[in-house]
């Protein structure tokens, strides 16, 4: 039976680290991978589950960053250190789980999920089973909202420092660009040769300090990227006029190239802001389209209707969905007809009539009926 999982992954510069990583991930018998730059995720088809920390960890072995999800139980019922003992061992157990941790003195466990395979649910269930009582903890910290808000400001912040990084950078370069001006002017004044090497040795090993630690952890791995072709592109420019100046001495003004390093670094920090802004534009449309999605979903259990989290919802699920609410996840209508408000998501301006058999999509409004519909797409692929 194969698994169909999104691995969220950072830290990638360009087109071929995803390229690197797809390629490390379809070298794993059992495993199929595409790897999407615009969206930091790899969309992983897996043999058995039991293969996900493997590709995780093949990942983050080429330098890369998966984020684990933390998560936090209350857990009830628990009479000495060897309860607890045993639930963090069945829990660590299970294929999903990074780490797990359970206080037996705060009645807390704390996990760490590897992402696309274990849900919250499931392993509130596996607790259940062990003979104790758990209860999710959703602090305001950990609630969706907040989470998704913390993640924009965590860009904002790195988007502010990025422009200062450049701006700063422009400053300490142009004046090294007014010699190289002067001399297409047939002129003969520069800077002195310290002065030239003061102004490029911030933006070399500050500026570019993110180039070197790509190069670093690509070489590591036996493999090249954008990175190390800026690292070394400019490293030569940087140290053969610094051998120049050491051996020349005043002799070598005019004939230095840290004008050079130090504008490559420049404009392609200039054009990594310009990226991370477009990223940023196109995460940002996705949260909104999130955000439609509600938080609780009718689900059928037995012969009783109850109010779930929508977390919960597995594929194959029956759900109700009553007049004025949004459709909770994709799926197929089993019953019920409806007209149904689809124009944040499709553009449609008017209402579709959706009967027996069509497909709705999760965060549609449903206006005129109410429906019955079967789940067939959840989670984040919802």
């Amino acid at each position: 039976m194969t698994i169909s999982i999104q691995v969220p992954i950072r830290g990638m510069s360009c087109a071929s680290c995803a390229s690197r990583i797809a390629e490390a991930l379809n070298r794993i018998d059992g495993v199929e991978a595409r790897v999407n730059f615009a969206l930091e995720q790899a969309a992983v088809t897996l043999s058995s589950e039991t293969l996900l920390p493997e590709v995780v960890a093949s990942i983050r072995q080429l330098g890369y960053e998966v984020p684990s999800e933390g998560v936090d139980f209350q857990v009830s019922g628990m009479s000495c250190a060897a309860c607890a003992s045993r639930i963090e061992n069945a829990l660590a157990a299970l294929p999903g789980i990074e780490s797990a941790e359970v206080n037996f003195a705060t009645e807390l466990a704390r996990l760490k999920l590897l992402p696309g395979l274990l849900t919250p649910a499931a392993v509130r269930d596996r607790i259940v089973t062990l003979g104790f009582g758990a209860e999710r903890v959703r602090g305001s910290v950990t609630s969706r909202q907040q989470q998704l808000q913390a993640r924009e400001q965590q860009e904002r912040a790195e988007a502010k420092q990025a422009l200062r990084q450049v701006v700063i950078a422009a400053l300490l370069t142009l004046p090294l660009l007014v010699g190289m001006f002067a001399m297409a002017g047939l002129l003969s004044w520069h800077l002195p040769a310290w002065a030239e090497w003061a102004l490029a040795t911030p933006v070399q090993f500050w500026i570019g300090a993110r180039f070197y630690r790509g190069a670093w952890l690509a070489l590591k791995n036996k493999a090249a990227n954008m990175d190390v072709l800026v690292a070394t592109g400019t490293s030569a420019a940087y140290f053969y006029s610094l051998y120049l100046w050491l051996s020349l001495g005043a002799e070598a003004s005019g004939h230095l190239y840290f004008e050079a390093s130090a504008l490559i670094i420049t404009l392609i920090s200039l054009g990594k802001l310009l990226e991370t802004r477009a990223r940023r534009s196109t995460q940002s449309a996705i949260r909104e389209l999130m955000a439609l999605r509600p938080d609780t979903a009718t689900l059928l259990r037995g012969e009783e209707w109850v109010s779930v989290s929508v977390d919960e919802v597995l594929q194959g699920d029956t759900l109700r969905v009553l007049v004025g609410e949004r459709v909770p996840v994709d799926g197929r209508i089993t019953q019920g007809s409806s007209e149904l408000d689809e124009s944040i998501l499709t553009g449609e301006s008017m209402p579709v009539m959706r009967g027996v058999g069509d497909s709705v999509l999760g965060g549609a409004i449903n206006g005129s009926g109410v429906l019955t519909i079967e789940a067939t797409t959840v989670g984040e692929d919802s």
